[in-house]
Parts: structure tokens; sequence; C-alpha cells
């Protein structure tokens, strides 16, 4: 039986119940040195024009291990998350979530209530204003899209991003799921990060 440490709870509760049964081995809190050497660094916009690295970001000591955030995995690892989502909770015959928890995260759990139209920053340097526009929602961990998107997602659709622009959805009604992994900084900057998202969902929909 493994030993219960309260600091490594959350370490314990991901890796027992997600990222084991789903086989995502690269998915971690703290990287070994093989794959911190093989880890792609945080980037921000250069004073050139380009981007600069500003190295490690996240504090491999921490007080506790948020198990909602500060997991480093790759895109294979990643992407098998989302597959499991789309697959109702299972995948290669592993199950981690109910069918029943999996449609409650798809729906709407807000009621009456919109995500604002516009928000904006509380701290420009690290997060520009977001404008999702009219109609979305939020299910349980997920930004739900109430109708079509226009050559993009459908009605129903669920959405997640990562501070570092880490961008992913999952549209079950056309049985699809993709991401975009950037590590960069501001989050979602439209002329950065946010376009290529766009733009990627758009060619994705336009090659069915």
């Amino acid at each position: 039986m493994t030993e219960y440490v309260p600091e490594f709870a959350d370490v314990q509760v991901v890796k027992e119940n997600i990222t084991g049964p789903l086989g995502m081995d690269d998915t971690m809190f703290v990287l070994d040195a093989g794959r911190t050497k093989n880890a792609v660094t945080l980037h921000v916009p250069g004073e050139d024009g380009g981007w600069a690295s500003i190295g490690e970001f996240l504090n491999q000591s921490p007080d506790w291990w948020a198990g909602g955030h500060g997991l480093y995995s790759t895109p294979r690892d990643y992407i098998r998350f989302e597959r499991a989502l789309l697959r109702g909770g299972e995948l290669d015959g592993v199950r981690i979530l109910t069918p029943e928890t999996v449609d409650a995260a798809f729906t709407n759990q807000i009621g009456d209530l919109d995500l604002p139209e516009d928000i904006p920053t509380a701290d420009p340097p690290i997060t520009d204003d977001f404008h999702p526009g009219p109609g979305w929602k939020w299910g349980y961990g997920l930004l739900l899209n109430t109708a079509d998107v226009p050559g993009m997602r459908r009605a129903g659709s669920g959405a997640w991003a990562g501070l570092f622009n880490t961008h992913l959805w999952v549209d079950r009604t056309s049985g699809i799921c993709a991401s975009i992994y950037t590590n960069s900084l501001p989050f979602i900057v439209a002329e950065g990060a946010w376009t290529v998202y766009g733009d990627f969902e758009r060619a994705l929909y336009a090659a069915l």
C-alpha cells in the first residue's frame, strides 16, 4: 500500500486515477533530469520582436502540489486524456470517469448565468483581455459554446486552456479532440497563440 503523505496527496491521486491508468508516463509535477533536458522552456516576447526563453518558471519545491495546475506533459500524453473525454471517460479499455460524470462536464452548470462577453485583464504582463463573445457557459471544468461556431466546433463542445497557452477543445458531436502547445506568455494574446489556435481549428474542420 502506498504511504499517505499529505503534501503529496494530489500527486498520488493524479497518478493513481488518471495518468497511470491512461499510460501518461511523461506527465508529472516534477521532471527528472532526462525529461528536463528535453522540455521546452517558457518563452515571452523578446525585444527584437522574436521570442526569448525565461527558463524554468514553476516552483520545483512548492509548499503543496495543486491538482488543478502545475503538471508537465507531452502532446502524446495530453491527447490521451482528451480522447478519454471524447469517448465518455474510457480509452483503450481503461475507464477513468463514468459516462455520467463526463456528461456533466459537458453540461451547463451555471444555469441562466453567462460567461461575460468581455473580460478585462487584471495582470497585463501575464494575460491579455479576453473577448469570448456571447453564448458561453461553464460545465465542470470545461468552457462550453451553446451554438455552432461557423467552420469550427459544434455546439456543446468543451474547451480548456492552460496559462502557458496550451489550448484544447473536445467536440463530441463531430468526434474531434485537438489541442495546441506553445509554452508561452502572455496568455490569449490576440496576435499570438490565440490566432494560431483559431487558424488550426478552422483548418482542421475544413479538412473533414
